[in-house]
């Protein structure tokens, strides 16, 4: 049985439900939904709050997809989906993200947003063809993206150990090879610190700054 971890934002309490009860419908008998809710009541939280408990999530694996409602009530103030949706695609490009709306034409404003990513909700709620081929692009993209972020991350982890075993001579091209894979993985999660800035110790790079303002004096 599959398991798929899925973040919704949603501020109204029933059509938060009727999302979880669809999609239920549809997967419970080969797949365990773990969903994770996003709290929009909490009289502290704001839209920063959001956005970094979102990258935290992705960086965690606690989600696989994030379902957004387009019109949301963040503070007292309207906020819309699309402006989330294009803040997470900053953080991961090709995280799976879903736009749920009434209103079609307003998630469009966004040159970030997919078209096939806006999701009609009342034609989602019926459990008719609509329901079958949107539940379907869901697993899809679950499916695709855990995937190639597996791969990315398996092929990165390669590529230490291959470097680890080099010559200092040679070790040159696998960090060439390993940068490469590490701007490719910041498609699938937020990178907070790659192995390449590992490498570098604080002290060296104190070293660097301090003879870069040795040169920059004398050519002064």
């Amino acid at each position: 049985m599959k398991e798929y971890k899925i973040g919704i934002i949603e501020d109204d309490s029933e059509e938060l439900n009727s999302i979880k009860r669809t999609i239920y419908t549809h997967l419970y008998s080969n797949h365990t939904i773990i969903y994770k809710d996003y709290d929009l009541n909490n009289k502290t939280l704001n839209y920063a709050d959001i956005i970094d408990e979102i990258k935290k999530d992705i960086l965690d694996d606690r989600i696989m997809l994030l379902i957004i409602d387009n019109k949301l009530v963040v503070e007292g103030n309207r906020l819309k989906g699309t402006s989330i949706y294009e803040e997470v695609k900053k953080i991961a490009s090709d995280f799976p993200v879903i736009i749920m709306t009434n209103y079609r034409d307003e998630a469009y404003d966004s040159d970030y947003v997919d078209p096939d990513k806006v999701y009609d909700k009342e034609k989602f709620f019926l459990n008719g063809e609509y329901t079958n081929e949107k539940i379907n692009s869901i697993c899809l993209s679950i499916e695709k993206y855990s995937k190639l972020k597996k791969n990315i991350i398996a092929e990165k982890n390669r590529l230490i150990d291959e470097y680890k075993k080099e010559n200092v001579d040679d070790g040159q091209d696998k960090l060439n090879e390993l940068l490469k894979v590490e701007l490719e993985m910041k498609k699938y999660t937020p990178v907070e610190t790659t192995y390449l800035e590992q490498l570098i110790s604080p002290e060296y790079v104190k070293e660097i700054v301090e003879l870069l303002d040795e040169i920059r004096g004398k050519l002064d």
